[in-house]
């Protein structure tokens, strides 16, 4: 169809569920511009009984193309236009090229300067396993105490386990530099 405020499009969905018809949902968020703000147009595919249309939701005062720069104001309103019963629904970002990293000219220096920041990035991050590994010694006999104890008591060990993990994979990484 093309450019649709999401109250049109909520009355095609509506339309469509009145008369018994299956109807699907699926947000695509698509960047725009040429900088890495990544600010997004919207467009909703409604498939009604196995037919999609793609719909580009525009502005109820000016009709032009709506722009969202956080996805959950996109999610938002396509609950308002089809809720759904189970709180899941699908979501495409397409960015093509506007995120892609420019390869560096010189990749001695490039990697030389990679280990050096993070060499130095394993002191805080051996900082942070230290701070959660007191929090644990504090919280001696919560692993068996009341619900709240447990479950607090594996929120820390899950921090100090991703610390860990995070610590392994960095130091991995200088091992595979020159």
């Amino acid at each position: 169809m093309g450019r649709a405020t999401s109250f049109e499009v909520k009355r095609v969905v509506d339309a469509a569920k009145t008369a018994g018809s299956t109807v699907t949902a699926v947000l695509t968020l698509q960047a725009v511009g040429l900088d890495k703000t990544l600010r997004f147009n919207a467009v909703v595919t409604i498939t009604v009984d196995g037919t999609p249309t793609d719909y580009t939701l525009c502005s109820t005062s000016t009709g032009s193309v709506k722009r969202y720069s956080e996805a959950d104001a996109a999610v938002k309103e396509i609950s308002k236009i089809l809720p759904s019963s189970t709180g899941s629904y699908t979501v495409q970002v397409e960015v093509g090229s506007l995120l892609d990293v420019n390869p560096p000219a010189n990749l001695v220096n490039a990697q030389t300067a990679e280990k050096v920041k993070l060499t130095a990035k394993l002191t805080g991050i051996d900082a942070s396993i230290a701070k959660a590994a007191a929090e644990l010694a504090l919280m001696v006999g919560w692993d068996s105490g009341n619900s709240l104890q447990v479950a607090r008591f594996g929120e820390a060990t899950a921090r100090k386990n991703a610390l860990e993990a995070y610590k392994a994979a960095v130091v991995a990484r200088i091992a595979e530099l020159p």
